[in-house]
């Protein structure tokens, strides 16, 4: 892998495609919450422009969320994930944890010429140089697909950024998780992200409420589950929180 890449995770969440990623909020030094607000806009303005030129895939976002679940997602996409890489080189790979679409959205800066740098996908036998505003929008978990370096000229200062929206699961399941346990101390998710804001660099002990959390949550859930009744789409709803995690899940 090559270039830059700025992703909303941690290094235990990463795909192999993003094994050189950062943290998102400390790389750009926000408090949580901002940042929670600025990439919901963000990715708001993605999938207005996917939908709009993808219409169908509106049934798909209604079957992964609802109006009362949405706190578990960016904005109100279907996707708990996003990325921005610069100038990077992907290895043909599966996202295999990744679930249902991932959207990717490439942008241009700077003056000159980019060489190379396509996006393939060789199943298809299908690779192409993204412009401005290029939307892809496939299954990562099942169609294999990578980034070929880019050749930027010496007297050129262009630069390609690409944009990744996707849905993944153990993320979804540890942060639903992570609601439920809070749930059962009473606290909520929003308490726990001003808890990681005012902590600084040391996280450890948040963290390590989380995880204790993390496995209360798994206990309750899988006793939810078990009753034929309910489904996590439908537990989900009936607690809604006011705004995605932008917070290490540990």
């Amino acid at each position: 892998m090559m270039g830059y890449c700025l992703i909303l995770t941690d290094e235990k969440a990463v795909s192999p495609g993003y094994a050189a990623a950062i943290r998102f909020e400390d790389a750009a030094e926000l408090h949580p919450n901002l940042l929670s607000d600025i990439l919901g806009e963000i990715a708001d303005e993605v999938w207005a422009e996917v939908l709009e030129r993808i219409p169908e895939l509106a049934a798909f976002s209604s079957r992964v969320i609802s109006d009362g679940s949405r706190g578990f997602t960016i904005g109100k996409t279907p996707f708990n994930m996003m990325s921005l890489a610069k100038n990077q080189t992907v290895r043909f790979h599966l996202d295999i944890k990744d679930a249902h679409w991932t959207v990717i959205i490439w942008l241009h800066g700077g003056e000159g010429r980019i060489l190379e740098g396509w996006f393939g996908m060789p199943a298809f036998g299908l690779k192409f140089l993204p412009t401005t505003f290029t939307v892809a929008v496939f299954n990562a978990a099942s169609i294999t697909h990578g980034t070929a370096q880019c050749d930027i000229p010496d007297d050129s200062s262009a630069c390609r950024f690409g944009s990744s929206h996707f849905l993944r699961m153990p993320d979804l399941e540890n942060l639903i998780c992570l609601r439920i346990g809070a749930n059962s101390e009473g606290l909520s998710l929003q308490d726990l992200k001003d808890a990681a804001s005012s902590c600084g660099k040391d996280k450890s002990a948040i963290c390590s409420l989380r995880k204790e959390l993390i496995a209360r949550g798994k206990m309750d859930w899988k006793a939810i589950l078990g009753r034929p009744s309910r489904t996590l789409q439908s537990y989900a709803s009936d607690a809604p929180i006011s705004g995605p995690s932008a917070g290490k899940l540990c």
